[in-house]
């Protein structure tokens, strides 16, 4: 993507919760950016596993696709032993991170 005269390449380090910003022509990572994502009430999150992002510069947004898996229980809040209420009904959910955030 085209911010301003800057070419970005955004990468995401699932596992370990991170949102890496590249420079293609230098091959480099310039940025590592420590991911919070938080529930819609903003409560803490046990395994968060985001699998995907997009960014629109247009927008000025980028967007984080997160998978949960209630069925095995791990999507819930980081209090609880299991997927209850609206997390047991969860699908992904769509996180967005404003791409200012990302300090270019």
């Amino acid at each position: 993507m085209h911010v301003g005269e800057r070419e970005l390449l955004l990468g995401l380090a699932r596992d370990q919760e991170r949102l890496l910003v590249m420079n293609p022509k230098r091959r480099t990572i310039d940025r590592v950016i420590d991911l919070v994502l938080l529930g819609p009430a903003g409560e803490r999150i046990k395994w968060v596993s985001p699998e995907g992002l997009a960014a629109n510069v247009e927008s000025e947004c980028v967007w984080i696709i997160n998978d949960p898996d209630s069925v095995r229980g791990n999507y819930r809040r980081d209090d609880a032993d299991a997927a209850e209420g609206r997390f047991a009904e969860f699908t992904p959910i769509l996180f967005e991170l404003p791409i200012s955030a990302l300090s270019l």
